[in-house]
């Protein structure tokens, strides 16, 4: 199994470019999971809340252990209550589901995936990006070695996306004052760039056909088309 995660701003196109890439992959008979995109998309939202709330609440029983480490990252981080638990949840959903897909076939994608959770931590600035991906990537277990794939866009791109989306559910879009959306997008690109994991990056502002093409040709090998 091989597992790619996305990342970037919120905005740059990260679930649309996965998304695209995964039914691109399945019309050529490769088998392509995808856990975070299937949960955030093909769900109303009482229903994601209620499966990711399921799976803590079976992780908090079969693995507590596993929850008092997220749980500790989290605190790290600077955050408490509402805002703690969900980024708990959503840090245990994506490990859960790394999990239980290590022994199949086939790709992974994460639209957002451990090093998007951990960009998000940092944004409190507690404690640096790179120390949370390093923990989350030690509570996923030490074979967990993903292929990281940035999402590049600019600040007014990405605001101009997030801003025509349906819904207001990312931090970003609850952000109501036009400045203080810009220094939270001008923060999260810091974060971004500070990663300092190996990764490829690609401009998110290329046209979905050709940015999909472009990761398909350098990160995903012909050979696996051929199968």
């Amino acid at each position: 199994m091989r597992f790619i995660e996305f990342f970037g701003l919120p905005g740059s196109g990260k679930s649309t470019i996965s998304h695209r890439i995964a039914e691109d992959l399945r019309k050529k008979g490769v088998a392509v999971y995808e856990p975070t995109y299937s949960m955030d998309h093909g769900k109303i939202r009482s229903a994601r809340s209620v499966k990711k709330f399921l799976c803590y609440l079976s992780s908090s029983v079969c693995k507590g252990k596993l929850i008092k480490k997220i749980k500790k990252i989290v605190s790290e981080n600077g955050y408490s209550g509402a805002d703690a638990f969900k980024h708990v949840v959503n840090i245990a959903y994506k490990i859960r589901a790394i999990n239980g897909l290590r022994s199949k076939d086939g790709f992974v994608f994460f639209d957002e995936g451990l090093v998007q959770s951990a960009v998000s931590l940092a944004i409190n600035e507690k404690k640096s990006v790179n120390e949370n991906v390093k923990e989350l990537f030690a509570i996923a277990g030490k074979d967990y070695s993903p292929e990281i794939v940035f999402i590049r866009t600019s600040e007014r791109v990405a605001l101009s996306r997030a801003a025509s989306r349906r819904g207001n559910f990312s931090r970003v879009e609850k952000i109501k004052d036009e400045n203080a959306r810009k220094a939270f997008m001008k923060k999260y690109t810091g974060i971004c760039s500070a990663v300092s994991v190996v990764y490829y990056e690609f401009d998110g502002e290329k046209t979905v056909n050709d940015l999909a093409a472009e990761i398909i040709e350098t990160v995903i090998s012909s050979d696996c088309l051929q199968r």
